[in-house]
């Protein structure tokens, strides 16, 4: 039984977690209750999943159904029942293991290996295998980080078995009989460079947390000269990467505020319009709010309810949203006014996703009763009433042309029909699940689809033939998305990574290093270059979106980060934090920009009086030159 939390802080935490992964257990849960019998059991929750969604038995059990409550049960005896066979597998072993001939057997292979293997490697190699004496070896200590305090230095020496370093501090000890082996040097360099990483970090965040800005951007600029050992573990920054997370940092501005934390709502957090013209965010308590590039907030004047943003969907000249009501219709809100324009009444089930076309004209929405109904936008009249679904569609999307659209449905196809004409709509079939998502690729000449067999599929978006199958081994895949050139596939795995496909040309495939970190939602640049994540654990991170080298983390002195999009063009980035603030930061590529770019506005490194303060070596560092820092920097 998960422990029970007796502080605010926590129940803030869980009643968070809540929020934001409700959206991923209802897809998982609607996954598992429409699968067939056979595939039930590779639908249920596991890892991470099942522990967050096992707590919310005990913390919010008033917020889950009995069919929620079901499936959560289920995956905890399925978990249970791998457990005991594995339990079952020892069990064998050992009873083996008792048997006199078993261990006959294991003797004799080992004496075997033991006498021979020394004989044959010898004769062979003409070198022998026996151990030299031992020869009294002095080594000497490592001199602690020249820039930190004193105070931890001595830390970090007692910490080393928390840093993985156990294992060298006990060879290093071993009556000083050897020296330690190259591979222990380079664990333990990087641990050093781990630590001054942390060291600069806390200081530059004090710095800017006092308002001291430049001064924080300094420390980036040394950190970034530090020396780095090679070949970093995965998912390890290097101290650039550090830096220039540090540097644009240091840039955020706060642009807007929300009355209440836009991290308790539950579903999508942001709808971004026009490449950040306009962004609309849900807050807790189902409210609304519309913040324009220029940082202005406008809220809808919306009744409260839950998972607002679900089904939703922005038109593309930002005037307007459509939101699906809890009585099967759906509504149409000005986001300029902040009032009502239309209420969509005709479907007989809940609505599941909706698509404005791109000049605004129509509607597409599809329902839990199987149809997808096409509205005039502006009257809104049904125009159409498209049938042939035998399950719940759940994705539905319009071409760039707004004459072609895509229906993704639990019944395993998709569809793809001629908007207007009555002509019978190409049948897609190729996954073996519900299919719970669907896209158009930015020139109209692909689609992209996801089901919960976990893999993803590109179609030819005029013949409906399948071009390519995209697929993880043993990690299904949750959401997926194009790049705006078409020509890459980014999607997020069960397991919380991140890979990149290249779909055309010579195929190619990139993992990105999250080193563990659970990824909640990912979006690429307007331009492509770079791609954007967001983790469920409030971190995002700036990427190469071509080979998946991570470009600089994304952090706020403010707090955690619910979400991300951008403004001005993709200029600029737009984060989304618990507190309810709303934050933009400038978009640098490589990490050397960022730095070139701090280099440039700060002008000096720290006086010699600012770095005592510091409690850094009152020493220029080499690469500042002469008299580069002659006076101390402004704050």
């Amino acid at each position: 039984m998960p422990a029970v939390r007796t502080n605010s802080d926590s129940i803030l935490r869980a009643k968070l977690e809540f929020g934001v992964m409700r959206s991923a257990f209802d897809r998982a849960h609607t996954a598992w209750s429409h699968a067939p019998g056979d595939l039930k059991p590779a639908m249920l929750l596991r890892g991470q999943t099942l522990q967050r969604a096992e707590s919310w038995l005990y913390d919010f059990p008033e917020k889950l159904g009995d069919s929620e409550k079901s499936f959560i049960m289920a995956s905890i005896a399925k978990n249970a029942m791998r457990d005991d066979d594995r339990v079952k597998v020892i069990d064998k072993v050992v009873s083996k293991s008792s048997n006199a001939t078993f261990w006959l057997v294991v003797v004799t292979f080992f004496l075997i290996v033991r006498l021979f293997i020394p004989m044959v490697v010898e004769q062979v190699v003409g070198v022998s295998v026996k151990a030299p004496p031992k020869a009294p070896v002095i080594t000497a200590r490592p001199t602690p980080m020249s820039d930190a305090p004193a105070s931890e230095s001595s830390e970090s020496e007692g910490s080393s078995d928390r840093d993985g370093m156990s294992d060298t501090a006990s060879a290093d000890q071993d009556d000083g009989s050897r020296q330690p082996t190259a591979q222990e040097l380079h664990r333990k360099a990087v641990a050093e460079a781990q630590r001054t990483q942390r060291h600069y970090t806390d200081l530059a965040r004090t710095e800017l947390g006092r308002g001291h800005m430049r001064t924080a951007m300094l420390l980036a600029l040394e950190l970034a000269h530090k020396d780095q050992p090679e070949a970093l573990p995965p998912g390890t920054n290097n101290s650039r990467t550090v830096a220039a997370a540090l540097i644009v940092e240091s840039l955020s501005e706060k642009i807007a505020a929300l009355p209440t934390p836009a991290a308790f709502t539950a579903g999508p957090a942001i709808l971004s319009c026009g490449v950040g013209k306009t962004i609309v965010a849900a807050s807790s308590g189902g409210a609304l709010h519309a913040i324009r590039g220029d940082g202005t907030s406008l809220a809808l004047a919306l009744a409260k309810r839950d998972l607002v943003l679900r089904g939703a969907a922005v038109s593309g000249d930002c005037e307007r949203i459509a939101l699906a009501g809890d009585d099967h219709t759906m509504e149409i809100w000005s986001i300029g006014t902040g009032r009502r324009l239309a209420v969509l009444a005709g479907h007989e089930g809940d609505i599941r996703a909706s698509a404005f076309s791109r000049d605004g004209t129509l509607l597409a929405t599809a329902s839990q009763d199987s149809t997808v109904r096409l509205w005039d936008a502006r009257t809104g009249r049904v125009r159409a009433v498209l049938e042939g679904h035998e399950r719940e569609v759940l994705a539905v999307a319009f071409n760039p042309a707004g004459e072609r659209l895509v229906t993704a449905a639990a019944d395993q196809t998709l569809r793809l029909w001629q908007v207007g004409q009555a002509r019978p709509p190409l049948v897609l079939v190729g996954h073996a699940g519900m299919v719970t998502q669907a896209m158009f690729s930015p020139d109209g000449s692909r689609i992209l689809s996801i089901a919960v067999d976990g893999h993803a599929i590109v179609w030819d978006a005029t013949t409906g033939k399948m071009l390519s199958r995209l697929q993880r081994k043993n990690s299904a895949l949750l959401s997926v998305t194009f790049s705006p050139d078409g020509g890459r596939v980014a999607a997020i795995t069960q397991d919380g990574e991140v890979v990149i496909w290249i779909v055309a040309g010579t195929p190619r495939e990139a993992m990105l290093p999250t080193g563990g970190d659970t990824i909640r939602e990912l979006a690429f640049t307007p331009d492509g270059k770079w791609l954007i994540t967001t983790s469920w654990s409030g971190n995002a991170a700036l990427w190469n979106g071509f080979d998946g080298e991570r470009i600089a983390g994304i952090s706020h002195t403010d707090g955690q980060v619910v979400s991300t999009t951008f403004a001005e063009g993709g200029r600029r980035g737009v984060s989304f934090l618990k507190d309810g603030s709303v934050a933009s930061w400038p978009l640098f590529g490589p990490s050397a920009e960022a730095i070139a770019y701090a280099r440039s506005i700060a002008g000096s490194c720290l006086a010699a009086q600012e770095r005592t303060e510091l409690g850094l070596d009152p020493e220029q560092p080499s690469w500042c030159g002469g008299d580069a820092a002659v006076e101390p920097a402004e704050r």
